[in-house]
């Protein structure tokens, strides 16, 4: 079984036609403060091929995550200052948020995701998680899916007259809709990541105008997955 990540040694040797991971066309921060107990909710805002993301925590730490749209493979010789650089002079508690934490408390890492494979299962090895799938984080459903598949694997290897019949039924349950899932989720950072001053524009006024419930109405397929 290849559970070995977007990177996956097994599927390099085991699936010799997948297409290598692509570049997503942004890069992302992430970080958890300290305990602030400060007032806020959860939230995303959007600028100009940045955003930016607040989730307050049970204990009042605060975890965010930001990205910023820039070519593949950029290091930055200290994370904190770019961020400030950024988004230092955005909305409150922004910058609380980044005089609250040191470089050594940011992670860093370009987005990439798994072009749609043929297959996920050959006679006698599977793909599950990111190996199989692995999608941008827009809707934060890696982790769910990879879940997911895991129940339905082991549902199929019992279901099915043998291991590679079992295998069959594994992929012919899984691929569509983990697939349907990356495809929207990829959508969604093109437009949220949209840099231009048209676009954005656009964008924003598009958003203003969709009330959630037309929102929460797209996304039920993905949010109420049963086996």
């Amino acid at each position: 079984m290849g559970a070995d990540g977007i990177w996956s040694t097994v599927r390099a040797q085991l699936w010799p036609e997948a297409a290598s991971p692509l570049y997503a066309g942004y890069t992302t921060w992430r970080f958890i403060t300290p305990p602030l107990h400060l007032e806020a909710e959860t939230s995303e805002s959007w600028g100009r091929g940045e955003r930016l993301g607040i989730i307050p925590l049970s204990d009042g730490t605060i975890y965010s995550y930001s990205s910023a749209s820039t070519p593949a493979g950029l290091s930055y010789a200290d994370n904190l200052t770019e961020l400030r650089r950024r988004f230092g002079n955005w909305h409150d508690p922004v910058p609380a948020l980044l005089d609250s934490i040191t470089d050594d408390q940011v992670l860093h890492h370009d987005i990439y995701r798994l072009p749609a494979l043929r297959r996920f299962a050959t006679e006698r090895a599977v793909l599950v998680g990111d190996a199989a799938h692995a999608m941008t984080p827009d809707f934060g459903q890696g982790g769910g899916t990879a879940l997911e598949d895991a129940v339905v694997l082991a549902e199929a290897l019992d279901d099915g007259a043998d291991v590679p019949s079992s295998l069959q039924l594994y992929d012919h349950r899984r691929r569509k809709r983990t697939q349907t899932i990356a495809r929207q989720s990829a959508a969604f950072g093109r437009v949220a990541q949209a840099s231009g001053r048209m676009t954005t524009a656009m964008r924003d006024t598009f958003v203003s105008r969709t009330p959630p419930s037309v929102l929460l109405r797209s996304l039920r397929p993905m949010l109420t997955w049963h086996t």
